[in-house]
């Protein structure tokens, strides 16, 4: 998506990308806006899962969304740079992210874990419910093995302001692997 391009999204509508990329990199001086057609209602989400590379998300503003961004590691690696972007008027959550492992077969492999690899920098959160939902969980089966959920999440120098909800929230399901997180420098 090119530097200064809105994006309008109807009511209810989710852009899907499934194992591709997003890039949308704009520049402080043109930004990118993904917003639904009118403030009156929201557009559901823009939703990216099994992304083989990295999503980027620059100086891109996201407007009167159920859930502005959702992004989701099943049985693969999702990454994501979200930064100097801003959220508001998101009714859920302005980021929603998991990590989801899987355990059936698949090329001769019984099982893949999956990982949510974020880093949301210098972004704003305005009158949204939450600010960021992240989760991580797996299936077990009585195959060898099962997939787990896992996750490297960095929310650095983040404002967030006149939320309904928290402004992080991380959990865990059934398998969930682990990872390595960090909070830093928000208000």
């Amino acid at each position: 998506i090119r530097p200064g391009v809105i994006v309008w999204l109807g009511s209810n509508v989710t852009l899907t990308v499934d194992g591709g990329l997003i890039q949308a990199v704009g520049t402080p001086g043109q930004r990118i806006t993904i917003k639904s057609a009118s403030p009156s209602y929201r557009y559901n989400t823009v939703w990216v899962q099994n992304a083989f590379g990295t999503n980027r998300f620059n100086y891109c503003d996201f407007e009167n969304a159920q859930s502005a961004l959702g992004l989701r590691g099943i049985g693969a690696i999702n990454a994501a740079e979200i930064i100097n972007s801003t959220f508001k008027n998101c009714v859920s959550e302005a980021i929603y992210g998991d990590g989801y492992g899987t355990a059936w077969a698949n090329f001769g492999v019984n099982h893949a874990d999956g990982t949510l690899n974020v880093v949301i920098k210098n972004c704003t959160f305005y009158n949204t419910g939450r600010g960021c939902a992240m989760y991580l969980y797996g299936q077990h089966t009585n195959w060898p093995s099962d997939g787990y959920g896992w996750a490297i999440i960095n929310i650095i120098a983040n404002i967030f302001q006149n939320l309904n909800g928290e402004a992080l929230v991380m959990g865990t399901g059934s398998n969930a692997g682990g990872g390595q997180s960090s909070f830093l420098n928000n208000t």
